[in-house]
């Protein structure tokens, strides 16, 4: 008869994998604040499997939450260690209240840090440090650090959940200033919602995802034709509704006030157009076309157009009538836009895991719900 791992051993295993990854990491990364994390990491992970044969299961839980996310996280903001998005969003904030746009106006070349191409509600989080001042208290991490956390507490398996939020590639994040997670729970919750058949509210959430970040307007495609498919038009056009509100408040009047500083930093950046060597760089498809080849930035977002047209055309002859349908085609679609878009970087690929993980994270029984449960099952 064969015999499965049981939740148990899968949770050493992944404990073990992931301290041997912390170790390694601070021991090849450049970057200072990487370096911070994963030094705490390292003890984290390896307390949390030195704890989790032990009763109760609380012990792991604290080392794995301290050292993977609160201890690291208190020294980068008391030193001020951060990733550039932290300052970007500070500086797109400030900006924001002074001239009406968080996007800088510049030439087309120099600093890429010197540009901005997050979205106006992702400099919502920098808010607290325009207006306050720069400090632990008002550092953009703690808000986008918080947001996180209650959207995905939200679903039910908080067990799967802890455990994503303190995974590596999602707590290094949290931890050293991206963006993403929140943007992922955003576009999570709202698929779930929509599932639920509270479309409005589904669609709101993903409205705000695509005012964060261009990387989520594929989640507004496939909410649409979800919502459709499950509700019918008036349920498809209660989404819309619901997304058109965030990008009318918050997208709408930036492009107003400066819509050469939008199309600049939001559009012609991100798709290579301007003489700047993004930090988002890492070697996938895309950007080694665009780096590598004559024209390849053009040939990488043509490659890119060709991939969506298609993925649309089978989704629409397939629509997706459940969560986990519709998790699956926006996880395909965003992969394909991170293999492809002239800049990327291999942490965009949280996307296309998150929502491969999603039926699981919403679900409160089966096999992923009794990690950690006392003893093991034969």
């Amino acid at each position: 008869m064969k015999r499965t791992l049981s939740p148990r051993t899968l949770l050493l295993a992944a404990l073990l994998a992931s301290a041997v990854f912390a170790g390694v990491y601070a021991a090849v990364t450049g970057l200072e604040p990487h370096r911070i994390w994963a030094l705490a990491a390292v003890f984290g992970y390896a307390g949390a499997l030195l704890a989790a044969p032990l009763p109760r299961r609380a012990p792991a839980a604290v080392l794995l939450a301290l050292g993977t996310l609160l201890v690291p996280l208190g020294i980068e903001l008391a030193i001020g260690a951060a990733n550039p998005e932290i300052a970007i969003l500070r500086e797109a904030a400030a900006r924001w209240l002074e001239t009406g746009t968080p996007f800088p106006r510049l030439s087309g070349s120099g600093d890429p840090n010197s540009y901005n191409v997050y979205l106006p509600g992702l400099a919502l989080f920098g808010l607290p440090s325009a207006l306050f001042g720069a400090g632990p208290a008002t550092d953009p991490r703690l808000y986008l650090g918080l947001a996180a956390v209650l959207l995905f507490g939200l679903l039910r398996n908080r067990r799967l959940v802890f455990a994503l939020l303190c995974c590596p590639f999602v707590a290094l994040q949290l931890v050293t200033g991206a963006t993403d997670v929140p943007v992922l729970g955003c576009v999570c919750l709202g698929l779930v919602l929509a599932g639920r058949d509270r479309f409005a509210v589904a669609g709101l959430l993903i409205g705000f995802a695509a005012a964060m970040k261009a990387l989520a307007w594929p989640a507004v495609i496939v909410l649409l034709v979800f919502t459709c498919a499950r509700g019918g038009m008036r349920a498809g056009l209660r989404a819309l509704a619901g997304v058109l509100l965030p990008l009318l408040v918050l997208l709408v009047p930036v492009i107003i006030a400066d819509p050469h500083a939008f199309v600049l930093n939001a559009i012609e950046l991100p798709l290579g157009g301007l003489d700047v060597r993004l930090t988002a760089g890492s070697p996938l498809p895309g950007h080694l076309l665009a780096s590598l080849v004559p024209g390849g930035s053009a040939i990488a977002g043509g490659l890119l157009a060709l991939a969506a047209l298609l993925l649309g055309v089978l989704m629409l002859r397939r629509p997706p009538r459940d969560v986990v349908h519709a998790a699956r085609w926006l996880a395909l679609g965003l992969l394909l836009a991170v293999l492809l878009a002239p800049s990327s970087r291999y942490g965009y690929l949280v996307y296309p895991v998150g929502l491969l993980l999603l039926p699981y994270l919403e679900l409160n029984r089966g096999p992923w719900a009794r990690l950690g449960d006392r003893g093991e099952r034969g």
